[in-house]
């Protein structure tokens, strides 16, 4: 599933979810236009997402891999890291996990 967030008809902020083959849910894809960040698009992308997912998928495992610099961003939102820094595209990741508890506080 792919949601485009628009402000005024101007595509702002992107991003998609799907089931991975062992079951677990997987955000892909979250950004936001460089103009319009730090204005809170990118949150409220990610956890209309997240409400999308908690609709369609009993009892979901969430995931994402954050690039090292938008960690921060993601734990505002209830995720936590798990495991080692890893490479991807050239870029240090962190896999990390939703905690719902967070989420809702």
């Amino acid at each position: 599933r792919h949601f485009l967030l628009k402000v005024d008809g101007i595509p702002v902020a992107c991003a998609r979810w799907r089931m991975t083959e062992e079951h677990f849910v997987k955000i892909e894809r979250c950004a936001v236009q460089s103009a319009y960040r730090g204005k809170g698009w990118g949150e409220k992308i990610v956890r209309h997402l997240i409400l999308d997912i908690l609709k369609q998928v009993d009892e979901p495992d969430i995931y994402l891999h954050s690039q090292e610099k938008a960690v921060p961003f993601y734990k505002r939102i209830g995720f936590f890291t798990v495991g080692e820094p890893f490479e991807e595209a050239g870029i240090t990741h962190y896999k990390m996990y939703l905690s719902l508890d967070l989420f809702y506080k």
